[in-house]
C-alpha cells in the first residue's frame, strides 16, 4: 500500500508556477506586440487622411488661384480673397475649428487641423504680368497629434491682373 501512495503521477506546485510564469510572458509579448501594430496602423491611417486633404487642399487653391481674375491677401497674410471669373469672392481662411475654410465652408473634415496658414506674394513687382504666390500650410491629424505635414504651395495665375498685399 505504500508503493502506491509514492507512484502518483503528475506535476509538482512548481513546475505548474513555472508554466504559468512563461505562459504569462509569452501573453504579455503578443498583447505588446498587437498594442504596437494597432498604433500604427492607426498612424498609417491618419498619414493617409492628411496627404488626401493636402492634395485635396492644393488642387482647391491652386486652381482658384490659377484662374482668378485678382487675389488680395490679408489680415497678416492669413486671409486669401480670391475675385473669379464670375466676379464672386471666395475668401479662404482658418476657422474657430482650425481647418481651412472657402466662404466659411470647411476644405477639410473634422478630422485635420490646420495649425498655419499664410499666402507670400512672391511676385518680382507688382506691374509683373503674372502673379505668383507661396501658399504654406501645416497640416496635423486631431486625433493623433503625432500625425502632421507641411504643404508649400507655388502657384501662379494665368490671366494678367493685380494683387493687393
Amino acid at each position: 500500500m505504500q508503493n502506491r501512495k509514492n507512484n502518483r503521477s503528475g506535476f509538482t506546485l512548481i513546475e505548474l508556477l513555472v508554466v504559468i510564469a512563461i505562459s504569462g510572458m509569452i501573453f504579455l509579448s503578443v498583447s505588446a506586440l498587437l498594442i504596437a501594430l494597432f498604433a500604427s496602423n492607426t498612424r498609417i491611417t491618419q498619414l493617409d487622411l492628411l496627404q488626401q486633404a493636402k492634395n485635396d487642399l492644393q488642387a482647391e487653391l491652386s486652381n482658384a488661384i490659377r484662374w482668378s481674375r485678382s487675389v488680395t491677401i490679408s489680415g497678416a497674410n492669413d486671409v486669401l480673397d480670391v475675385e473669379n471669373a464670375d466676379l464672386s469672392h471666395s475668401v479662404y481662411q482658418i476657422d474657430s475649428n482650425r481647418r481651412l475654410a472657402k466662404n466659411g465652408v470647411p476644405l477639410v473634415g473634422n478630422d485635420v487641423a490646420i495649425t498655419s496658414f499664410s499666402v507670400r506674394n512672391l511676385s518680382v513687382s507688382p506691374a509683373y504680368a503674372s502673379l505668383l504666390l507661396l501658399v504654406s500650410l501645416n497640416l496635423q491629424s486631431s486625433s493623433f497629434v503625432a500625425v502632421h505635414d507641411t504643404m508649400n504651395l507655388v502657384v501662379s495665375q494665368r490671366a494678367s491682373t493685380t494683387a493687393s498685399p
